[in-house]
Order: C-alpha cells, then structure tokens, then sequence
C-alpha cells in the first residue's frame, strides 16, 4: 500500500467507498463578518429584520461589537471598518471586535466591517448596518427656519 494509501482515511457504508485525504489544501477561507451588538450610552440596542438602527440624536457613545464566522485560526483575524457619513476610509481595526463612536450628528450612516484571515486577504464586507440618528425637535430643519 502506497503512503498516501495509508494517511488517507476510508469511509464506507452499504454502496459506497470515500477517501478523505487531510493532505489536500482547502480554498482561500472566506470569513462571514458578523455585526453582533450594537451598544449606545451603555444599552444594548435591539434590531429590526431590516437591519436598521435607529437612535436620537442625545446618545453619546456607540460601540459596535462584530466578529467574523468561518476562520479556522481566529487568533489570526483582522479587521477593518468604516462609518459611512463619517468615515472617509476604512479604519484599520487589527485584531480589535469593537469599534466605538461618540456624538454623532442626525443623519443615515451604515456600518461595514471586512475581515482578513490568516492569508492577508481582505474579504467583502457583510451587509452593512444601517443607523439612523434621529434628530430632536430642536434640530429638525423645519423648527431651525423658524
């Protein structure tokens, strides 16, 4: 028998016979990036089906808790986000699952986060976060013409 005979594993059932070689190198990993909490003023926020935050404008502190399924070396992970509305590029966030905001003014923002594994390789964000800071009766455009 062949050395690569004896290393293989061998799976039969009633039809069949399988080899499972582990020598074989899987494709570039693809980590799917998670977008698990959404935190303001100390108060985890609840989610809509759609996906979309929506908070007035009086909270101060927003922290984003992500994380990436799918890595096979998770001590390896890196990530990166961005804010869009704010954020002009994407901030390098290494191996950090959290990312923090403070004071941000009433409008639409969407949160994304990438994710690379062990192979450097920056995958496609997820789907971002949408976030609406809404304004208080004072910041409203209309009552500012006023």
């Amino acid at each position: 028998m062949s050395r690569d005979a004896q290393e293989a594993i061998w799976c039969g059932n009633q039809r069949s016979l399988a080899r499972f070689d582990p020598k074989i190198a899987l494709g570039p990993e693809v980590p799917h990036v998670l977008v698990e909490t959404v935190v303001a003023d100390g108060t985890e926020i609840a989610r809509t089906a759609a996906e979309e935050v929506r908070v007035p404008s009086s909270v101060r502190r927003f922290e984003f808790h992500y994380t990436a399924l799918k890595l096979a070396r998770p001590e390896e992970a890196r990530f990166r986000h961005r804010l869009t509305g704010l954020d002009a590029d994407w901030i390098e966030a290494g191996s950090d699952r959290v990312a923090q905001y403070s004071r941000l003014e009433p409008r639409d923002y969407q949160f994304e986060v990438s994710a690379a594994g062990g192979d450097g390789i920056w995958h496609e964000a997820g789907v971002p976060l949408k976030l609406r800071v809404l304004p208080q009766l004072w910041e409203r455009h209309s009552v500012r013409g006023l």
